[in-house]
């Protein structure tokens, strides 16, 4: 390719990714997701997005890379704390690169899928956490000290509110209340976290079944509203809670 016709596609293929690209530029089908793409030229010489599908139609492949289109915005986070990683190798070769792309979000997605069904979790991921933060170390220290545990409620670390979702660092909330965080850990070095509206006023006891019975109330998708203590209450007699330590 001369220098005439790589400025022409770097001039084309923009345009044929704003014009189309959630669909393979050539047979028009929707690209799926986490499938690799490939910018290149055609054999008329117009610049084209391939998906897998007709990746061998292209006479000169100039680009790969990946589309997505479920949990991205997690994704794209994971994938900003992995950069400059790649197993001690570099990767020089575009195609070589797109593949190892596609395995490692297929193993990071299989990866959260089972944490989540472990966990009891349901609806979308917001973020996931791959470095050391705050709050993590902390999480950890508590459930390696208190070994008969598996969740916690607890105050919100500085900076921790950052990493909550848009519609819930930008939720009006009512008087009295305030957001707090609840974590559930799966095993060792494996938690999630929820946030919780608390209302300040009601005492909510450092009890075992009771953050267990929160948990499970608050990760419930299809909830919504106000949680109240009677319903706490029931559920985490379920759980064996020791009388007397219902929240009131």
């Amino acid at each position: 390719m001369n220098r005439s016709e790589r400025r022409r596609y770097e001039k084309e293929f923009p345009k044929a990714l704003k014009k189309a690209g959630d669909n393979c530029g050539i047979c028009r089908k929707p690209l799926q997701h986490n499938s690799r793409t490939f910018g290149g030229v055609l054999a008329d010489g117009q610049a084209a997005l391939a998906g897998e599908c007709c990746q061998n139609q292209l006479d000169v492949v100039m680009g790969s890379g990946i589309y997505i289109n479920q949990n991205t915005d997690a994704i794209m986070d994971a994938l900003g704390q992995m950069k400059g990683r790649s197993d001690g190798e570099p990767v020089s070769d575009a195609l070589e690169a797109s593949k190892r792309l596609q395995k490692g979000i297929g193993g990071l997605e299989d990866f959260v899928e089972r944490a989540k069904q472990r966990a009891g979790v349901t609806g979308p991921v917001q973020r996931i956490s791959l470095t050391d933060t705050p709050w993590k170390t902390d999480d950890a220290q508590w459930f390696e000290s208190h070994p008969g545990r598996s969740h916690r409620l607890r105050p919100m670390h500085p900076g921790e509110e950052e990493t909550l979702p848009p519609e819930i660092k930008d939720a009006a909330i009512p008087e009295g209340h305030r957001w707090e965080i609840l974590v559930r850990q799966i095993k060792k070095g494996q938690r999630v976290r929820s946030a919780f509206c608390r209302d300040t006023r009601t005492e909510i006891p450092d009890v075992e079944a009771v953050i267990h019975a929160i948990f499970d109330t608050v990760a419930r998708a299809q909830h919504a509203g106000t949680i109240t203590v009677e319903e706490i209450a029931a559920l985490a007699k379920r759980y064996h809670i020791p009388e007397g330590s219902a929240p009131n």
